[in-house]
C-alpha cells in the first residue's frame, strides 16, 4: 500500500516535469527559429547595403535592404509576444532590441538619402559649389575687364599691366588646376599621401597670385591703371579672398571625419547600431541556454526523485524480505535444506537418492516441481547441444561441429596416420533449381543430398553442411588411393536423378580436396586449400580437383612477387629474349618474338606466365610492356647500325588496349626512337579483344594508322566472332601452337588448321603458325601455304647476344633438315 501510494506520487510528479521540460522545449524551438530568422536578415540587409553603396540608383535594393529589416522588426516582435518571453519577464530586452532595429532602420534609411546627394554626402562639395564657384565666376570676369582694358592701351606701360594681368590669369588656372588635381585624390584616393603636398601647393599659388596682384596694384597708386582695371583688380583680390577662405574651410573638413558622411553614419551610427543589436541577441542566446540548463535541471530532479522512489522501495522490500525469511525460516527451510542437500547429493552424482517428505505441501509440491525440471532440463541441454552442433534443414553436422572434429584429429588421430583428407564439395546449377522450381523444392534437395553422402561414407568419416549448397567430408586414415575411390562413389551416388514432388531433377557437383599432410596440417589451411581446389573444379568443368599450390593465387611466394614486380622495372631485374620467325617461301627471318624474364634475387628466374597475371591484377602492366618496347625498339636500332632490319613482335595485355594514355606513349616512344614503326608487330590474343570488341576496334585502328603491323595471338582458342575479325585492322593470324603440335596425328586439327590458313589468306592476312616442332609439320604447312612458323623447331627464345650468333647458320641448319626428311 505504501509503496503504491508513493508510486502514484512520484508518477504524478515526473509526468508535469516532464509536460514542463516538453512545453519548455517546444517554445524554445519556436523563440530560435525566429531569432536566427532576425540574424539571417539583418546579415542580408547589410549585404544589401552594400550592394546599395555601389550603386546607389538601385532603388530595388534599396527597397529589399528596408523589406527585410522591417522582416526583421516582425520576427522580433512575434518573440516578444512568444509565451517563452513572458514566461521569462524578457519583455524589456526585446522592446530594447526593437527600438535598435526601429533606429538602425531609420540610419540605414538616412544613409541611403545622403548616398543619393552628392552635396550631403561630400560636404566639401557643397563649400565648392555655393561659396568657391561664385568666386571663381567673379575673379574670372574680373580678369576679362582687366585684360580688355590693358589691351586697348597702345602704350608701352599698358603692354607691361598687359602682360601682368596675363600671368595673374595663368597662376589663377593653375591654382584651380592644382585643386581640382587634390578633389580627385581626396575623393578618388588615387594617391592619398600627396594629399599634403598638393594642399601646399595650392596655398603657395595663393601666395603667388596674391603677390602678383598686388604688385599691380602698385601699379595703380601710380595711376599707371585705367579705371576699369583697378576695379578689376579689387574685384579680382576680393574674390580670391574668399575662395582661398573656403579652400581653408574645404581643407578642414577633410582633415576630419565629415569629409564623407555616408562613412560617417556607417563608423558612428551603423555599426555601433548592429553591435548593439548582436549584444542584445548574445544575452537572448545566453537565456536560452539558461533555459536549457533549467531543463537539464529539472531531467537532473525526475532522476533523482526516482532513484529515491527505488532507493526506498528497496528499503521496504528488504523489511518484508527480512519478516518472511523469519516466518519461512520457521515453517518451511528446515524441512527445504533437507531437501537441498539431496538435491546436492543428486548433483554430484551420489546416487538417484530418493527426497524426503516434507511436512508441507508447498514443500512437497517444490520436491515434485524440481524432478520434472531436472528431467526437462536434461532433455533441452540435449536438445540445444544437437541444434548447435547440426545444420537445421538437413539435419547433418554444421561448420562448428565440422572445424571441433577436425580439431580432434588434427592433435589425436592424424598424429598417429599417414594421410587423411578434407573435401569441399559445391553443388552446379543449385540457384537455377531454386529460381525455377521455388526455394523449398532447393531445400528438400539439400536435404536428399546430404542424406546421400551420408549414406555412402564410412563410420569414422564425418560430414557437414557448411551453408548454402555447399558440404564438407573428413575421410581420416585415407591415402590418395582410397580417397579417389571416395569421389567415384559420390559422383555415381550423386548423378542419380532426383524425385521431388514427382519431379526429376539432376545436379552436378564440384569437389576440391586437400589432403593432410601435403596440403596442411592445421584446419584453416586444409580447407583453404580444399576451397582453392574446388574453385579450379567448378572454373575447368571437372567432377574434382586435388589442391595444386600452383592454382592458388594467394601464397607467400605471391605476395613476395606483388612486394618486388615494381622494384624489377625500377632496377633492371627484367631481361627480353627474342624467338624468330622465319618466312617459309625463302627460309629468310621474317621476325622475332620480344619475351620477357624476371631475374627474382631470391626464386631465380620466374617466367610471364608466374608474373604477368599478378602485373595485370596489381595494375603494372602498362609499365612492363611500356619497358618492353622501349627494349623493343632500342634492340631494332641497334641491329639496324649493324647492318641488319630485324622487326619485333610485342606481346600486348588487354589492360594495354583499356590504358587512355596507351596511344599516346607508343607515339612518344617511336618519336624518340627514330619511328621505326614499320619495324614493331603488337600481338594481342582474341580472348582480349572479343572481350570489348568496339575499344578493340578502335584502339587498333588508330595504331595501324600510325604504322605499327598487328597480329591476332593464340587464335583458335577463343571464341571469335568472324563479324569481328573483318572489322578489326590486322595484318596476320598466329594459330596456336594446340593446334600445330600434333597436326599429323589428329586429323580434326589438320583441317582446321587449313580451313584457318585459307580464311585468313581471303581475308589478305598473313598466317603465323607457333609451336612448329618437327620438319614434317613445317613441309606440311609449307603445303597449305602458310606464310611464317615459329617454334623450338627453329629456335627457343635466346638472349640478344645469342640471336645474332644463330643468323649466321639458321638457314643452313633448316634447309638441311628439309633435305633430310625429303630423303627419308
Amino acid at each position: 500500500m505504501i509503496l503504491s501510494i508513493n508510486s502514484y506520487y512520484v508518477h504524478i510528479e515526473q509526468k508535469n516535469i516532464q509536460q514542463t521540460i516538453e512545453d519548455n522545449l517546444s517554445l524554445r524551438e519556436f523563440v530560435i527559429d525566429k531569432k536566427n530568422s532576425v540574424q539571417s536578415d539583418l546579415l542580408e540587409s547589410y549585404k544589401l547595403l552594400d550592394t546599395f553603396l555601389l550603386d546607389p540608383s538601385n532603388q530595388l535594393v534599396q527597397k529589399w535592404m528596408l523589406s527585410t529589416l522591417q522582416h526583421a522588426s516582425k520576427n522580433t516582435n512575434d518573440i516578444k509576444k512568444s509565451e517563452w518571453v513572458r514566461l521569462r519577464n524578457k519583455s524589456e530586452l526585446f522592446e530594447s532590441l526593437l527600438a535598435s532595429l526601429s533606429l538602425l532602420e531609420k540610419e540605414m534609411i538616412s544613409l541611403t538619402e545622403i548616398r543619393k546627394d552628392s552635396n550631403r554626402q561630400y560636404p566639401s562639395l557643397k563649400v565648392a559649389a555655393t561659396v568657391m564657384r561664385p568666386n571663381r565666376i567673379r575673379f574670372v570676369n574680373a580678369i576679362s575687364v582687366a585684360l580688355n582694358e590693358t589691351k586697348a592701351s597702345k602704350t608701352a606701360v599698358s603692354l607691361n599691366n598687359y602682360q601682368a594681368v596675363v600671368d595673374i590669369r595663368y597662376l589663377w588656372s593653375q591654382l584651380l588646376s592644382n585643386f581640382r588635381i587634390y578633389l580627385a585624390n581626396q575623393f578618388g584616393a588615387f594617391d592619398t599621401k600627396i594629399l599634403p603636398r598638393q594642399e601646399h601647393a595650392v596655398s603657395l599659388q595663393y601666395k603667388n597670385l596674391s603677390t602678383q596682384i598686388h604688385k599691380l596694384k602698385k601699379q595703380e597708386a601710380k595711376g599707371r591703371l585705367g579705371f576699369e582695371t583697378s576695379d578689376a583688380l579689387e574685384e579680382m583680390s576680393t574674390a580670391l579672398e574668399n575662395w582661398f577662405a573656403a579652400f581653408e574651410e574645404v581643407k578642414k573638413i577633410h582633415h576630419s571625419d565629415n569629409w564623407r558622411m555616408d562613412l560617417k553614419i556607417l563608423k558612428s551610427n551603423i555599426q555601433p547600431r548592429l553591435d548593439q543589436i548582436t549584444n542584445l541577441l548574445m544575452i537572448f542566446d545566453e537565456e536560452v541556454r539558461l533555459s536549457e540548463h533549467n531543463d537539464k535541471l529539472l531531467i537532473e530532479k525526475m532522476i533523482n526523485n526516482q532513484s529515491a522512489f527505488l532507493y526506498s522501495a528497496y528499503i521496504i522490500v528488504i523489511v518484508i524480505l527480512t519478516l518472511l525469511l523469519y516466518a519461512l525460516k520457521i515453517v518451511v527451510f528446515k524441512p527445504i535444506s533437507q531437501v537441498a542437500l539431496a538435491i546436492k547429493a543428486e548433483s554430484t552424482g551420489a546416487g538417484d537418492q530418493q527426497l524426503p517428505r516434507a511436512s508441507s505441501s508447498e514443500a512437497n509440491n517444490l520436491i515434485e516441481a524440481f524432478s520434472d525440471m531436472k528431467v526437462q532440463i536434461h532433455l533441452r541441454q540435449q536438445e540445444l547441444s544437437f541444434q548447435a552442433n547440426h545444420d537445421s534443414l538437413t539435419g547433418l553436422p554444421n561448420r562448428k561441429y565440422f572445424l571441433q572434429k577436425m580439431d580432434s584429429f588434427l592433435h589425436k588421430g592424424f598424429s598417429k596416420v599417414t594421410r587423411s583428407a578434407v573435401l569441399l564439395i559445391d553443388l552446379n546449377g543449385f540457384k537455377d533449381i531454386n529460381d525455377t522450381l521455388g526455394h523449398h523444392i532447393g531445400d528438400q534437395l539439400l536435404v536428399k543430398v546430404g542424406h546421400r553422402l551420408w549414406s555412402m561414407l564410412s563410420d569414422n568419416a564425418v560430414i557437414a553442411r557448411l551453408g548454402g549448397d555447399e558440404f564438407a567430408i573428413l575421410i581420416p586414415e585415407a591415402d590418395k588411393p582410397a580417397v579417389l575411390e571416395v569421389l567415384d562413389n559420390i559422383q555415381r551416388t550423386i548423378e542419380e536423378k532426383f524425385i521431388i514432388e514427382g519431379i526429376k531433377t539432376y545436379i552436378g557437383m564440384s569437389i576440391g580436396v586437400a589432403l593432410y599432410p601435403d596440403h596442411g596440417k592445421d584446419n584453416s589451411t586444409l580447407l583453404r586449400h580444399a576451397d582453392v581446389a574446388m574453385y579450379i573444379s567448378k572454373k575447368q568443368k571437372k567432377p574434382y580437383v586435388f589442391y595444386k599450390s600452383t592454382d592458388d593465387n594467394y601464397t607467400l611466394d605471391r605476395l613476395s612477387l606483388i612486394h618486388d614486380i615494381k622494384n624489377s622495372i625500377n632496377h633492371d631485374g627484367l631481361i627480353l629474349y627474342f624467338q624468330p620467325k622465319l618466312n617459309l617461301s625463302d627460309f629468310k627471318l621474317d621476325s622475332v618474338e620480344a619475351l620477357i624474364r624476371w631475374h627474382h634475387p631470391e626464386f631465380g628466374m620466374v617466367m610471364p606466365k608466374e608474373f604477368i597475371p599478378i602485373a595485370e591484377q596489381t595494375g603494372f602492366i602498362n609499365e612492363i610492356t611500356y619497358w618492353v618496347m622501349e627494349e623493343s625498339l632500342i634492340h631494332t636500332l641497334n641491329w639496324k647500325e649493324q647492318g641488319l632490319n630485324i622487326k619485333v613482335a610485342v606481346n600486348l595485355s588487354v589492360y594495354n588496349l583499356y590504358d587512355v594514355d596507351f596511344i599516346d606513349t607508343v607515339q612518344s616512344l617511336l618519336y624518340k626512337y627514330q619511328n621505326v614503326a614499320d619495324q614493331l608487330v603488337f600481338e594481342i590474343t582474341e580472348s582480349a579483344m572479343m572481350s570489348n570488341p568496339k575499344l578493340a576496334i578502335s584502339n587498333l585502328n588508330k595504331l595501324k594508322a600510325i604504322g605499327i603491323r598487328l597480329s591476332i595471338d593464340d587464335y583458335g582458342t577463343g571464341f571469335s566472332s568472324l563479324s569481328y575479325l573483318s572489322q578489326l585492322s590486322v595484318n596476320e593470324l598466329k594459330i596456336d601452337k594446340s593446334f600445330i603440335l600434333n597436326m599429323l596425328e589428329d586429323e580434326r586439327n589438320s583441317v582446321i588448321v587449313k580451313s584457318t590458313i585459307e580464311m585468313a589468306h581471303n581475308l589478305g592476312l598473313n598466317v603465323v603458325a607457333e609451336g612448329v616442332e618437327t620438319y614434317e609439320v613445317l613441309e606440311q604447312l609449307r603445303t597449305y601455304g602458310c606464310n611464317t612458323i615459329q617454334g623450338y623447331l627453329i629456335s627457343k627464345p635466346l638472349p640478344e647476344k645469342h640471336l645474332t650468333k644463330w643468323l649466321d647458320t639458321y638457314q643452313e641448319k633448316v634447309i638441311s633438315g628439309l633435305v633430310s626428311t625429303a630423303d627419308q
